[in-house]
């Protein structure tokens, strides 16, 4: 049961926004320690509406080579899956037996090497708080966390099986345009995950820091950081997919082009 006896709970605020298809909710937790703030853990909340689940991640500052991780191997995604529909596309035979897995097996070779550095950041203290912050419309601070919750692991867990069944019709040689469908999910769920690891990276980690050099929360940090983390969900948003299309279809444009 969780001691609220000792917990403040202090929620920032700013001006509302046009609701979004996702909300992302950020909590810093902290402890008292000699009359200054330390910073202890961090909770990563992407709420999706009419979903019965959401994505929830337990973060600490030793989270940060796992998440940067994952924000890289995730920008690797479009590239690659491109990359295999075009060699799986290619003539295949027994002397150019390439179908394009290389480039799948890469990506879930990574994606598994971060997950198995996930680690449980330490429990709370018995006196402690918490900086919630939303990225996204006001309402999001209030919105009710589904029972449902997937950590960072399940997340990962979900892209690797995603991926492994998209390896399955690239041996069974689908043809490109069922390819392409079977490749919108991932690259949906990858774009998930950047918001997650650029709301840590932008937003929480650097927080943190500044928590922990001043004991203090500077609301100067903490209102650029979230306008920071804001712009760069806005540049990247749905850029995955849109690189992933771009790669696609100037291949085929081109190959029907020659062929006319």
């Amino acid at each position: 049961m969780e001691n609220t006896e000792n917990k403040i709970e202090i929620n920032v605020v700013f001006k509302s926004e046009p609701d979004e298809p996702k909300y992302i909710v950020s909590d810093i937790c902290f402890a008292y320690e000699e009359n200054q703030i330390k910073a202890n853990c961090g909770v990563l909340s992407l709420l999706m509406p009419n979903k019965t689940s959401c994505w929830m991640w337990k973060t600490d500052l030793k989270s940060f080579e796992v998440v940067h991780g994952t924000s890289r191997v995730v920008k690797l995604i479009p590239d690659k899956l491109a990359s295999a529909i075009i060699i799986n596309h290619g003539t295949r035979n027994e002397l150019h037996p390439d179908n394009g897995v290389f480039f799948i097996d890469l990506v879930t070779d990574l994606t598994s090497k971060f997950m198995n550095l996930i680690h449980k950041p330490e429990p709370q203290p018995n006196r402690w708080g918490s900086l919630r912050t939303s990225f996204g419309p006001d309402k999001a601070l209030s919105t009710p966390l589904p029972e449902t919750q997937q950590s960072l692991e399940d997340n990962l867990k979900n892209l690797i099986t995603s991926l492994n069944n998209f390896k399955e019709k690239l041996i069974n040689g689908e043809p490109p345009a069922d390819l392409f469908q079977a490749a919108l999910p991932i690259l949906n769920m990858s774009e998930n995950l950047l918001l997650l690891c650029e709301a840590y990276m932008k937003y929480i980690h650097p927080v943190w820091l500044s928590m922990d050099r001043t004991g203090l929360i500077d609301t100067g940090v903490v209102h650029n950081k979230r306008q920071a983390t804001l712009e760069k969900h806005k540049a990247d948003n749905d850029s995955l997919t849109r690189q992933f299309k771009h790669i696609y279809l100037e291949y085929f444009s081109t190959k029907r082009s020659s062929a006319g």
